[in-house]
C-alpha cells in the first residue's frame, strides 16, 4: 500500500510542478520546518491557504525502523475560509507495524487582516496496529502466556481529533487535543481511551529581515495524557530569499528520557518543489552506539 502510495504522490508531484509558470512564493516557515503541520494539528488544514503536498521517510536500519508519510492541506471557497486536509502514515518497529489514514476539516474565523482563528476537527482517523505473532511467539520467553496468545494479527481503531490554530500576523499558536476518542474495531466498543489522549502545542514568531532574510524561533510541547512526561522541542530555523532553509531543533524531556538533536537543511529545485534532509541523533553516546538512536530523513514538499 506504502509503495502504491508513494508513486502516485511522486507522479502528482511532477505533473503540477510541470504545469507551473508563475514563481515562486515565499516559504511559510511554520508549516515548511516540519513538514507535517496537518499531522500534528487538525486545524493547520487550509492555514497556508495554498495546495500543499509533503512526504516524509525516515529510516533507522538498526531498528529497521522506516517510516513514510504523506499529507495534503488545502484552502477552499471564496475567502478560503473552509480548510481540508488528509495524511497516510507507516512505521515499523521491530515485530510491530502501524499504519493511519486520516481526513480532517477545519473553519476560519477572520476578525480582520491581521488575525485568524481557525477551528479544526479530524472526521475520521484510521489506526491500524499490526503484530507479527509468529515472530512474538519464537521469542518470548513464555509463548504460553494469555496475553500473547491472545494477539491478532491486525488491531484496527477509530480515533477522533481537535486542534485551534491562532495567527495574529507573524506570531502563530496552535493547541490540538488528539485522539480523545475512540472506536476498538477488535472489541467492539467505542469510548472515551484517556491513555491514548495527547496534548500537543506549537507557537513561535516568524520575522522577515530586510525581505531577504526570514528567521523562525518555534517551540513545540506534547504530553500523553496517561504519562507524567512532558515533550519539549526548541527549533530555530533561517532562509534565505526563499530559496534555502537550514535549521536545528532539540527534544528534551523533563524526565530520564535521552534529548535529540535534529540538523535541517533544504532549498526550492524546481519552481514550487522544496527538497530537504535531515539528520536525528540522541545526545546520549550509549544509545547512539548500542541501540542505533540516530536516522536521516528526507521530505519533499510542493505548493501551488
Amino acid at each position: 500500500m506504502k509503495q502504491i502510495v508513494l508513486i502516485i504522490s511522486i507522479l502528482l508531484l511532477i505533473k503540477i510542478a510541470q504545469s507551473q509558470t508563475e514563481p515562486a512564493f515565499q516559504i511559510n516557515r511554520y508549516g515548511t520546518a516540519n513538514f507535517s503541520g496537518v499531522m500534528k494539528n487538525p486545524a493547520f488544514a487550509g492555514v497556508e491557504e495554498k495546495h500543499t503536498l509533503n512526504m516524509i521517510y525516515s529510516d533507522c536500519k538498526k531498528w529497521d525502523l522506516p517510516e513514510f508519510s504523506v499529507s495534503y492541506s488545502s484552502a477552499f471557497g471564496k475567502k478560503k475560509n473552509l480548510g481540508v486536509g488528509a495524511y497516510y502514515s507507516y512505521s515499523k518497529l521491530g515485530y510491530t507495524s502501524s499504519k493511519e489514514s486520516n481526513i480532517s476539516i477545519s473553519y476560519r474565523m477572520q476578525f480582520n487582516d491581521k488575525t485568524d482563528i481557525r477551528i479544526g476537527l479530524s472526521a475520521l482517523t484510521f489506526y491500524r496496529l499490526k503484530y507479527d505473532v509468529e515472530k512474538l511467539l519464537e521469542g518470548a520467553a513464555d509463548p504460553e502466556d494469555p496475553l500473547l496468545q491472545s494477539l491478532e494479527e491486525n488491531h484496527d481503531y477509530l480515533w477522533y481529533n481537535t486542534g485551534l490554530w491562532f495567527n495574529y500576523t507573524s506570531f502563530y499558536f496552535g493547541f490540538a487535543y488528539l485522539n480523545f476518542w475512540q472506536y476498538d474495531f477488535v472489541k467492539q466498543i467505542s469510548k472515551f481511551n484517556p491513555n491514548s489522549v495527547e496534548y500537543s502545542l506549537i507557537t513561535g514568531y516568524d520575522f522577515r529581515l530586510k525581505t531577504k532574510w526570514g528567521i523562525n524561533p518555534n517551540i513545540q510541547m506534547r504530553k500523553m495524557s496517561g504519562n507524567k512526561t512532558y515533550f519539549f522541542d526548541f527549533s530555530f530555523f533561517v532562509d534565505y530569499s526563499n530559496l534555502v532553509f537550514a535549521g536545528i531543533s532539540y527534544d528534551y524531556s523533563d524526565n530520564d528520557y535521552p534529548s535529540d538533536i535534529k540538523i535541517v537543511a533544504g532549498t526550492l529545485i524546481i519552481k514550487r518543489i522544496r527538497i530537504y534532509g535531515a539528520y536525528k541523533f540522541s545526545t546520549d553516546k550509549n544509545m547512539r552506539e548500542k541501540m542505533g538512536l540516530s536516522f536521516w530523513e528526507t521530505g519533499l514538499r510542493l505548493q501551488y
